[in-house]
């Protein structure tokens, strides 16, 4: 008995802790997430995407205007008009002040997490949907251990700003203040459009389960958002029109609509979202709470959940895509969802500590977690060095000044700023199984004067791009010059019909 009675002090005193200094709790799993991602993990990979999506941006503050030299879908002289144009415009002021570099962006891209995930815990904690500090504190801690935060961080892409901006309009939904919240909403959808296309219908999707299941208390707020999603998506068009890009932007989009070639290799990629074990588990677990447990409670919420869970992943693989870049949308309402039936219907008067524990713990050893993704990606950089050494050194000895250079997307951060053109594969000339054709291909390619590739017989996509075996104009020879790094092999190849 005594032994028992401390255990049951200890959970109280815990429990009184976390609701005292919840807010302090908070800040310090943020602190620790930082600490694990730029201190822990180490350097980061450059994602495919990466180049595309950042390039605009480096070129306008290098005096090159907005453009881009590794976009598919337009020549590298002309106005981008890829799907997201607000996080490069927010990327310009970021880089003019703090330097244009992967470093950067990443940093940008953990304000907007850390931002939206602190806008999630405020409106979890005035709508009381989730109740407890220590359900709350468990729920967002679950999420940024998942390998969703881990996809939304470290690609270093356009998506923690949708995050941000639905994590916001989330947080408005409890403001009480009328002229706040409608105003909040309306501004947060004209920004939507601009931030991300697929949110930007997954938001459209929210909207309309809100109005099937909650008609009377979000109808103001649904319609004022809609009204603003609509406004944003017109001044979009008409911005691409006015800068004469239109049809770049239709090509932009072409290959991740409406679904694509699902047959190809493609296809699981795509769908991607809905593969992870957390989806799948916490799903699972969702729809246990569902049938088994709040059965006999009100019917509507429980519903509610489950339909989300339905319909989100099918609305989206109906679009175009679903990948794990946009995973966050699903699975952070799941957790939600779960958290919220935990707290307040299944087990609210038992211990939550241990719950919350062994969700942690599960969240943490899953294959493809942040936490076990951080330790392989140290575990790498401690038994080849550092990888941007390698290649800054490697750049350095390779590339000239005038070089117009085709790289393999590792070195778009060390190439960019040390040549005239910096064209990285595999954004460039992809043709997207010939939904795509690049415009003026055929000259850019000519004005090519150096390559640095990887092992070709294992990457399928350089079969597009121009190499000694694909015959490109002119002449080209291996320069012997060849670098391992990030489990890749790349050598160099340069063009001997030029000084």
């Amino acid at each position: 008995m005594p032994s028992f009675s401390r255990k049951m002090d200890f959970r109280k005193s815990v429990t009184l802790l976390l609701d005292r200094r919840e807010g302090m709790v908070f800040y310090t799993v943020l602190l620790v997430y930082a600490l694990l991602l730029f201190v822990v993990h180490g350097e980061v990979k450059v994602n495919c995407d990466n180049p595309g999506y950042t390039d605009p941006a480096i070129n306008y503050v290098l005096g090159n205007g907005f453009t881009s030299c590794c976009w598919y879908a337009q020549r590298w002289d002309a106005c981008w008009a890829g799907n997201v144009p607000l996080h490069q415009f927010l990327l310009i002021p970021w880089f003019k002040i703090f330097g244009a570099g992967l470093s950067a962006v990443l940093w940008l891209n953990f304000f907007y997490v850390t931002a939206g995930m602190t806008l999630l815990w405020r409106a979890l904690q005035k709508s009381d949907l989730v109740s407890g500090a220590c359900w709350r504190l468990g729920a967002m801690a679950f999420i940024l251990s998942t390998n969703c935060c881990y996809f939304l961080l470290t690609p270093a892409r356009y998506d923690p700003l949708s995050f941000l901006l639905i994590s916001l309009a989330v947080y408005l939904l409890t403001v009480q203040r009328p002229v706040w919240r409608l105003g909040g909403l309306f501004l947060v959808a004209l920004l939507l459009p601009w931030a991300h296309l697929a949110i930007s219908a997954y938001a459209a999707l929210m909207g309309c389960l809100l109005l099937l299941f909650y008609p009377r208390h979000f109808w103001k707020d649904v319609f004022v958002f809609g009204a603003g999603g609509l406004l944003g998506a017109l001044a979009l068009v008409g911005f691409y029109k006015y800068m004469g890009v239109w049809e770049g932007f239709m090509l932009s989009i072409a290959p991740h609509a409406m679904g694509g070639d699902v047959n190809t290799s493609g296809g699981a990629w795509r769908h991607g979202g809905v593969t992870s074990l957390y989806y799948l588990v916490t799903g699972a677990l969702l729809c246990f709470l569902v049938l088994f447990v709040v059965r006999k409670r009100p019917w509507k919420f429980p519903l509610f959940a489950v339909v989300c869970a339905v319909a989100i992943p099918s609305f989206l693989i109906k679009l175009g895509i679903f990948s794990a870049y946009y995973g966050w949308c699903l699975l952070f309402l799941l957790v939600v969802f779960l958290f919220s039936m935990l707290a307040n219907e299944a087990i609210p008067n038992r211990n939550p500590l241990l719950c919350v524990g062994v969700l942690l713990a599960f969240g943490m050893v899953v294959p493809g977690s942040f936490w076990r993704r951080t330790i392989d990606n140290r575990i790498l950089l401690y038994r080849t060095g550092s990888p941007e050494m390698q290649m800054t050194e490697f750049v350095k000895k390779v590339l000239k000044p005038k070089d117009v250079a085709l790289i393999d997307e590792v070195f778009y951060y060390q190439a960019r700023p040390r040549v005239s053109r910096t064209i990285a594969s595999p954004m460039a000339f992809a043709d997207f199984n010939g939904r795509v054709s690049y415009p003026g291909r055929k000259e850019d390619v000519d004005a090519l004067t150096v390559c640095i590739l990887g092992d070709l017989d294992n990457r399928p996509h350089l079969t597009r791009l121009p190499t000694l075996r694909f015959q490109p104009p002119g002449q080209w020879s291996p320069t012997g010059e060849e670098l391992g790094v990030w489990g890749w092999h790349f050598v160099v190849f340069r063009r001997t019909d030029r000084p």
